[in-house]
C-alpha cells in the first residue's frame, strides 16, 4: 500500500511538472505574440520557451530516475 502511494507521488510531481513547463512555454509565447514591439518582453519570451522545454525534459528525467529507485525498493 505504501508503494502505491509513492508511485502516485511520483505521478503527480512529473504532472507537476509538465504543468509548470507547459505554462513557461506558454506564457513565453503569449510575451512573443502579444507584445512584438516591446524588445523586453520579447526576450523575456525567447528565455521562457527554453525554460519551460527544459523543465517538462527535467521533469520527466526525473520520473523515470524516481521509478526506477522505487521499484527497485520494492523488490
Amino acid at each position: 500500500m505504501a508503494i502505491d502511494r509513492t508511485r502516485l507521488a511520483n505521478e503527480r510531481t512529473l504532472l507537476a511538472w509538465w504543468r509548470t513547463g507547459l505554462t513557461l512555454v506558454i506564457a513565453g509565447v503569449t510575451l512573443i505574440k502579444l507584445f512584438p514591439e516591446v524588445a523586453w518582453m520579447v526576450d523575456g519570451g525567447y528565455v521562457m520557451v527554453p525554460l519551460g522545454l527544459g523543465t517538462v525534459v527535467f521533469g520527466a528525467w526525473r520520473y523515470i530516475q524516481v521509478r526506477s529507485e522505487i521499484s527497485r525498493d520494492a523488490r
